[in-house]
């Protein structure tokens, strides 16, 4: 069996390799990274480990930038559409692999997440199983992490009951604005990172710290009144943000500021 991980440079991504060769030992793992544009590419690449294939596609330029999708407040300027239906396709006839592998964890498949949700996985792999018919007997996308019901918080947890380092983990590159050694602090990704490796007992160094932030105080802000808000139609990945956030306070202290007190007051609700 023929296994092509989609690496990212990501956390997830650094996942996926050490849960393919551990739960599928005879099987020919290849990972590859498209390096397409995006603006953390350079320290992407430089963060990648010596078994991952870099190959380069003609994407994004001056021109063509990532979007922001108007139906998620949440997002930013990062959406890259069909950014993993391409990404998908181009393993897969390239490799001919029998499994592609995706690293979604399980609160990320969502309906608005429309190119790493089952609807997507399922379409993909049947387009994917039809098209290269004549070369491989089947093709199938997979998420592993969803399959096993992992949130990212969980697969770090994993990591490190497995023999995975926490210097192995900051290591990869999960920022959407990494300019230098250090992750951006201010982006999204930065955020979610904080806590996740703070609930799993280690932290690591930003350019901004995440909670010095502004925009990541709103964010964090925003994430627990809209789970309060019987309104608001939350996704997994908003949920299961406002949890981290409330159990990540139980251990950590809140800053004594106004915006402390104000998430003080959430968190108590």
């Amino acid at each position: 069996m023929k296994i092509v991980i989609l690496y990212s440079g990501g956390l997830d991504s650094f996942l996926m390799y050490h849960w393919a060769t551990k739960h599928y030992p005879d099987a020919e793992v290849k990972c590859i990274f498209y390096a397409h544009g995006q603006d953390s590419e350079q320290a992407e690449i430089a963060a990648l480990p010596e078994f991952v294939e870099v190959r380069k596609i003609d994407w994004l330029n001056e021109t063509l930038r990532p979007v922001a999708k108007q139906s998620d407040p949440f997002a930013g300027a990062i959406y890259i559409p069909g950014r993993n239906l391409v990404f998908s396709a181009l393993a897969a006839s390239q490799e001919l692999a029998n499994e592609v592998w995706m690293g979604t964890v399980w609160d990320e498949d969502n309906q608005q997440a429309t190119d790493k949700n089952e609807r997507f996985r399922s379409a993909t792999s049947e387009l994917l199983s039809y098209v290269l018919s004549p070369f491989v007997k089947n093709v199938v996308v997979r998420f592993p992490f969803v399959e096993n019901k992992m949130t990212k918080e969980s697969c770090v947890r994993w990591a490190l009951e497995n023999g995975i380092v926490a210097d192995q983990l900051t290591h990869t590159v999960s920022c959407w604005d990494q300019q230098t050694g250090k992750p951006c602090g201010v982006c999204k990704q930065c955020l979610k990172r904080m806590f996740v490796f703070g609930l799993n007992g280690f932290e690591e160094e930003y350019e901004v710290h995440p909670l010095s932030s502004p925009a990541q105080q709103a964010l964090i802000i925003k994430y627990l009144e809209d789970v309060n808000n019987p309104r608001i139609d939350s996704n997994e990945d908003e949920k299961n943000m406002a949890d981290m956030i409330r159990r990540y306070f139980k251990t950590h202290p809140v800053p004594n500021n106004d915006w402390g007190k104000k998430l003080k007051l959430l968190l108590i609700r």
